[in-house]
């Protein structure tokens, strides 16, 4: 019985191995090398509601600031097609901002984007020589939940996997944020399931490969309105087995400006929100810059007695000056820097405050641990019932079954392909409801596999007419390909005929398996939403201030990632048609 590659990119990157042989070369494993540099940076871990020092056994605070510039023409080490700047990969740039990170006192920086297939050891240890830990985001602007259209699919699944990959054997990788403000109001709350299962999913996969223990969590938007019913609801469990639980909760503040209080800025009424929370809280952005230069007051404050009974630190925003205007240095032309005035208000503050802590010892047996689910309150549009995980073996099963696919040759506006499809026929199979928790059984596949999947089914509707595989080119119709998987297994030997037809039409809903369409042609996609005009819309959505915004499209109709996932169809495809039904993995 043949196997089909699930792996089907594995094709591009073993083309791609024959050009940039860096770039396939495995991820090595943590060795004495790296277990070394614990010396410096001993791994913190999550007790309770609070982090430590895994040497000293005393509590840890985190003083951060946030480092990632724009990329600038000229960069090279932003990786193939990445439309963003890795500051872990550059080693020069590294090592000259590590003096500056000294000069302000931080033991932590937040890296919202690397590219994992880049080489980080010089940065990570020159890090870790500072004493300098590293928050990292798992996504990055072409791979990201879509707060308007949320989706957990096995991109998604692949890219959080791969910075895991990549930064787990560093000692001073404190943590992963699997989020950064995808559910930013309560009309956006029905993103939350997605969220926690993405987090679900790390916390699993980190375990199935024996990883040293990392906590995984969320950063979101100071809205009153959601913050702390999303936070309710992320760090709760469903039942004492339950592993779905953020690890550590974020929240971007931008509420104390200038010279503010601890009792006029908010961070009072923040304080007691989260006082009884399960898991650490940290800030995961703050510095308003509504006055300039900042004199960052709150730093006495977030380190004081009173918030670090509840609060394990925070990360000031941010390192550059960016035209937000939120740095605290500038990066020349010539490539050096320059301290702009918050730069010596920051560093004044962080060096005078010593917050002091517990011992790990006096709250392992704490008996905030679990944090039952209920309901949060009825106008947060969360279902309980989370995704499935991401299964690639299904989703190449249900790909190899299509004879009419989207085209790989043209760039499709998904978006619109979608509406227009799914205005013809039934769409269940993919449909992702975070409200009613109903999630089609091809739901976690690619975005480009489901809109093949749908046009299929649109041409088969249509007696397999060759002209209803077409949509102004934007399909493809595989002549030689009959979409027999029969004989077709998985890697892990699961039978493709079994995973497509035994149960076709099978959904999660509220955790009972139904077997009929519950919508009729709902189809939940935008009607002409760009990707574009998806990433505008996340950037006016912003505060006033116009700080940068990470919470980039998840929906993977990027030009980057579509034409490398179409090109991996296609040579699917090309190989079904020379092979036959036999691919071996």
């Amino acid at each position: 019985m043949g196997k089909i590659n699930i792996h089907r990119i594995s094709y591009i990157f073993i083309w791609i191995s024959f050009i940039c042989p860096i770039y396939s070369k495995p991820i090595p494993d943590l060795n004495s090398k790296y277990q070394s540099l614990a010396v410096n940076t001993p791994s913190i871990e999550v007790v309770g509601n609070k982090l430590f020092n895994s040497a000293s056994g005393q509590q840890f605070f985190i003083k951060g600031i946030a480092y990632q510039r724009t990329p600038q023409p000229g960069d090279t080490y932003n990786g193939p097609l990445e439309p963003y700047m890795d500051p872990l990969a550059d080693p020069l740039s590294c090592m000259r901002d590590i003096q500056y990170f000294k000069a302000l006192g931080v033991n932590a920086v937040r890296v919202y984007q690397i590219n994992p297939i880049l080489n980080h050891d010089e940065c990570m240890n020159s890090l870790s020589d500072a004493g300098i830990y590293v928050i990292a985001d798992l996504s990055e602007p072409q791979n990201s939940i879509i707060r308007n259209y949320p989706s957990w699919d096995t991109t998604l699944y692949d890219r959080y996997s791969s910075v895991i990959d990549s930064l787990v054997k560093y000692p001073n990788t404190l943590a992963f944020i699997a989020g950064n403000e995808v559910a930013n109001s309560l009309e956006t709350s029905n993103t939350a399931p997605f969220i926690k299962a993405s987090i679900r999913d790390m916390k699993s996969y980190i375990s199935s490969k024996n990883y040293r223990k990392i906590p995984v969590g969320y950063a979101s938007n100071d809205d009153a309105g959601i913050r702390q019913d999303l936070s309710y609801y992320l760090t709760c469990h469903n039942s004492p087995s339950d592993t779905s639980n953020a690890e550590f909760i974020g929240l971007n503040i931008y509420e104390w400006c200038g010279y503010s209080t601890y009792a006029t800025s908010g961070y009072r009424e923040l304080t007691y929100e989260f006082m009884n929370y399960s898991v650490p809280v940290v800030m995961t952005e703050y510095g308003c810059n509504a006055v300039r230069p900042r004199p960052f007051t709150e730093v006495e404050a977030i380190y004081g007695s009173t918030m670090t009974q509840v609060w394990s630190g925070g990360v000031a925003y941010e390192y550059f000056e960016e035209v937000n205007n939120y740095g605290v240095v500038q990066e020349n032309t010539d490539g050096s820097i320059s301290q702009l005035e918050d730069f010596s208000f920051l560093a004044n503050r962080l060096n005078s405050v010593n917050p002091i802590g517990v011992t790990k010892d006096s709250v392992k047996n704490d008996p905030m641990t679990y944090f039952e689910c209920k309901h949060p309150s009825p106008a947060f549009m969360a279902s309980k019932t989370l995704p499935p995980t991401p299964d690639k073996g299904k989703c190449a099963c249900m790909q190899e079954s299509l004879t009419c696919i989207v085209n790989p040759y043209v760039t499709v506006n998904e978006g619109a392909l979608f509406s227009q499809v799914c205005g013809q026929v039934d769409c269940t199979e993919i449909i992702n409801d975070g409200y009613t928790g109903v999630y089609g059984k091809f739901s976690d596949c690619t975005s480009t596999q489901k809109l093949s999947y749908v046009i299929n089914k649109y041409y088969d509707n249509n007696n397999r007419n060759p002209e209803s595989c077409n949509f102004a080119g934007n399909a493809l119709l595989l002549k030689n390909s009959t979409g027999n998987v029969e004989n077709l297994t998985t890697s892990d030997g699961r039978r493709c005929q079994d995973l497509i037809y035994g149960t076709s039409l099978n959904m999660t809903f509220g955790g009972i398996v139904v077997k009929e369409p519950i919508f009729k042609n709902k189809t939940h996609f935008p009607e002409s939403t760009t990707l574009e005009e998806e990433d505008q819309q996340h950037h006016n959505n912003r505060n006033p201030s116009g700080r940068r915004n990470y919470t980039y499209g998840g929906y993977d109709t990027s030009a980057a990632a579509t034409i490398v996932d179409q090109l991996s169809q296609f040579v699917v495809g090309v190989m079904a048609s020379i092979a036959g039904a036999v691919l071996v993995l």
